[in-house]
């Protein structure tokens, strides 16, 4: 059996396209693959500079697609409100929600503008706010999942933290929870 490649993406022509965290890494990578397959793509971070960036560097290996840079700040639970408000008056199914974007190894514990942890904030509580103000769009899709993408029962890993085993969290309260 031989490896899966991107180069086994079926096409994507006239499929939409989110992906977080699409200003560098995984979460390039997988935008500029999806536009290169015909996806158009709505390239989310926070740094509108920075997508716009990545935006260049795409567009040579997908001249014919189209690319949307949109600020997106995860921990911000407003800013997620706009976004999606952005995303849904493009007033297309959304074929695609790739939730790629998170911060890790912050030092010392930090917030959301909203008062979460910041890890939890940003890599679980915004993705699943972004997720829950897209159902529409994602409802909307008649698109079924590709046979040929690869798929798996095991959570996938998105970084270097994959492996790590410790965690340095602070509880909320003194109160200890359950053992």
């Amino acid at each position: 059996m031989t490896a899966w490649t991107a180069h086994d993406i079926p096409s994507q022509k006239g499929r939409f396209a989110v992906v977080t965290g699409a200003n560098s890494g995984i979460g390039e990578v997988t935008a500029t693959e999806l536009a290169r397959a015909g996806a158009d793509v709505v390239l989310a971070g926070r740094s509108l500079p920075k997508l716009r960036e990545a935006m260049e560097r795409i567009r040579p290996v997908a001249p014919g697609v189209r690319l949307i840079p949109l600020a997106l700040d995860l921990a911000d639970l407003e800013s997620v409100a706009a976004f999606s408000d952005a995303v849904l008056a493009e007033g297309r199914p959304l074929d695609l929600l790739v939730n790629n974007a998170g911060v890790m190894a912050i030092p010392e514990r930090r917030t959301t503008k909203d008062g979460f942890e910041l890890t939890v904030g940003t890599n679980h509580l915004g993705h699943f706010a972004l997720t829950g103000h897209l159902v529409p769009a994602l409802n909307a899709s008649a698109a079924p999942p590709s046979p040929s993408w690869p798929t798996s029962s095991s959570p996938p890993s998105s970084s270097a933290a994959h492996g790590r085993r410790t965690c340095h969290c602070s509880a909320p309260s003194s109160t200890p929870g359950p053992a």
